[in-house]
């Protein structure tokens, strides 16, 4: 890795392979920011959690954050996890009339699944006002499961910056000792997580966390992998690791951009 740090249905970016591949390189290629060096918490298993399926594929969502919490294909008896941090998804709206801009937490409301989706309705309160709210869908088809924001309102001079996700997958070398990341930034890099720095991509001079040459993160293990592809020009592509040695963890994940960051 290099050093540290109105309804839109073409935001369709994560796709998940049961593939396997060869164990990565060792190259340690990360910046070591103190944060990220620290111990971590982790997500519990959600105790009614949402299930959708296809044929190949079975992913579970915590009810509590509407993020994913595991991903499995039963084909393979393999799995891995998503959001592992316990952390909700965080908003960044615009205050037009003070012209401020703050980061929330997003409340959410699950909808009932359908076997292969489901919409999850997040709302954002700013000190007790509504600011916005929008939907998420997840939908699985085969081993692909597609992820679209869209029914966006705003509220109050109020307006959606961006929506974070930035730990939509996620892999440790506790559970996988073989876990490894991959990134197409500069030419492309490949790396063991147990020998990686802790540290997250280096935003880009131009675009900043936007990968435009090759939208295009990978992690996984020597039973499989997942593959995620931001394919909305203007979102976000995130990998990071985090942990003390021994307990390194890698995720990969996206910032949803429904509006430029003004205060940028």
């Amino acid at each position: 890795m290099q050093e540290d740090n109105g309804q839109v249905n073409r935001r369709t970016f994560l796709k998940l392979s049961g593939a396997a591949m060869a164990a990565a390189s060792s190259n340690a290629l990360w910046a070591e920011p103190q944060e990220a060096c620290a111990s971590v918490t982790r997500r519990e298993q959600p105790k009614n959690p949402i299930v959708i399926e296809s044929d190949y594929l079975r992913v579970e969502l915590d009810p509590q954050h509407g993020l994913p919490y595991r991903y499995s294909v039963p084909r393979r008896n393999w799995s891995i996890l998503g959001e592992d941090l316990g952390k909700p998804i965080l908003v960044t709206v615009c205050h037009k009339p003070t012209w401020t801009f703050r980061t929330i937490p997003a409340r959410v409301s699950a909808g009932s699944p359908q076997e292969s989706a489901v919409a999850c309705l997040f709302i954002v309160e700013d000190n007790s006002e509504k600011a916005v709210q929008f939907l998420l869908s997840y939908t699985v088809e085969k081993s692909t499961m597609q992820v679209q924001m869209y029914g966006v309102r705003e509220f109050n001079g109020y307006e959606l910056i961006g929506v974070a996700m930035p730990r939509l997958v996620s892999i440790g070398n506790e559970e996988s000792p073989n876990a490894w990341l991959a990134h197409g930034d500069d030419g492309g890099w490949l790396a063991q997580v147990k020998d990686a720095n802790p540290g997250s991509l280096k935003p880009n001079t131009f675009w900043g966390e936007v990968l435009a040459t090759m939208p295009i993160v990978m992690v996984g293990d020597k039973a499989g992998l997942c593959i995620q592809e931001t394919t909305a020009f203007m979102d976000e592509t995130h990998v990071a690791v985090v942990g003390e040695p021994g307990k390194r963890r890698a995720a990969i994940g996206t910032t949803k951009v429904h509006r430029v960051n003004g205060s940028l």
